[in-house]
C-alpha cells in the first residue's frame, strides 16, 4: 500500500501556500475596511452638504494666505477692510489661517448682497479669546448682520465674557451663560427663523427665546465689530452664514466635524 503521509517538503509547501493565501486575504480585508471608512466619510460629507450646504450664503474659512478674505460659499461675498486684523497662517482652530483682532479698530466688512436678505439665519463662528468683554449692549462683536443705514439686525458677541446673541439693537439678548474667554477654541452658533432664537456653544443648545420679527431687506455683514463699535479682541476662524435655521443635529455635526479637525491638527 502506498504511504499517504506528507513528507517534510510537502508540509513546508502547504505552509507556504497557506501563508500566501492568508496575506492576500488579510490585505483584501484591510482594503475593504479602508474602503468602508472612505465610503462612510464620503456619505457623511454628502449628507452634510445635502442637509445644510444649499442654504450656505457666506463662508470665510481664512485658510488661503493669498486670498484670506475670499467667500468660499460661491456667492461672492468677499470681505474688505481698512483697519485689517492681523492674518496668521497657522493660528486657526485647524492650524490653518485665522485673523487676530485688536479690540481697537479691526474689522472685516462684507457689502450688501441680496443673497444675504432673509428673516431666517444661522450664524456660526469659531473664536478664541482671553480678553475681558464689557457688560454692555456693545460687547465684543464676533459677527453682525445689520441694515446698511440702520440698527443691528442680529449679532453674535462676547458680553461679560460670555457668548451671546443679540437682535434688533438690543431688543433681544440671549446668553449662553457660559464664561468662554479661556484661551481655547469654541464654536458659537446662533439661529433664528424670524421670531424664535436659539444659541449653541460647542454643539450644545444653551438657551432659547422668542423675539421681534426681522426685517428681511438690505443687510450687510461685519466680522469682528458692529461696523463702527464693539470691536473684538482675539482670534476668529471659519465664519458661516446660512439663510435658514439649522436643526440641532446639523449644528452638532458642524461642531463635531470642526472638533475632529481641530484635534487632528493639534496632535
Amino acid at each position: 500500500m502506498r504511504n499517504k503521509a506528507f513528507t517534510l517538503i510537502e508540509l513546508l509547501v502547504v505552509i507556504a501556500i497557506v501563508g500566501i493565501l492568508s496575506s492576500v486575504i488579510y490585505s483584501n480585508i484591510t482594503g475593504i475596511r479602508d474602503r468602508a471608512r472612505i465610503t462612510a466619510g464620503i456619505r457623511f460629507d454628502s449628507s452634510m452638504l445635502h442637509s445644510i450646504g444649499d442654504q450656505l450664503v457666506g463662508e470665510w474659512t481664512f485658510d488661503s494666505p493669498n486670498l484670506p478674505l475670499i467667500d468660499t460659499s460661491g456667492f461672492g461675498n468677499v470681505g474688505t477692510c481698512t483697519n485689517c486684523p492681523t492674518y496668521a497662517t497657522t493660528s486657526g482652530y485647524n492650524n490653518k489661517g485665522a485673523y487676530s483682532f485688536d479690540a481697537t479698530n479691526d474689522s472685516i466688512y462684507v457689502g450688501n448682497n441680496t443673497i444675504l436678505n432673509s428673516t431666517s439665519y444661522t450664524l456660526s463662528v469659531w473664536f478664541n479669546t482671553t480678553a475681558t468683554s464689557p457688560d454692555d449692549t456693545t460687547g465684543h462683536r464676533l459677527i453682525t448682520i445689520q441694515r446698511v443705514a440702520g440698527s443691528t439686525k442680529i449679532s453674535l458677541l462676547m458680553r461679560n465674557n460670555k457668548p451671546e446673541l443679540m437682535s434688533s439693537g438690543g431688543a433681544l439678548e440671549l446668553n449662553t451663560n457660559v464664561t468662554a474667554n479661556d484661551g481655547n477654541w469654541h464654536n458659537f452658533t446662533g439661529t433664528t427663523d424670524g421670531t424664535n432664537y436659539s444659541v449653541y456653544l460647542d454643539g450644545v443648545l444653551k438657551n432659547e427665546a422668542t423675539g421681534a420679527v426681522l426685517d428681511p431687506n438690505f443687510y450687510a455683514v461685519s466680522i469682528g465689530s458692529n461696523a463702527s463699535s464693539g470691536f473684538y479682541a482675539g482670534l476668529l476662524d471659519d465664519v458661516r452664514i446660512y439663510t435658514s435655521i439649522l436643526s440641532a443635529s446639523d449644528i452638532q455635526k458642524l461642531y463635531a466635524e470642526g472638533k475632529a479637525t481641530h484635534d487632528l491638527a493639534n496632535k
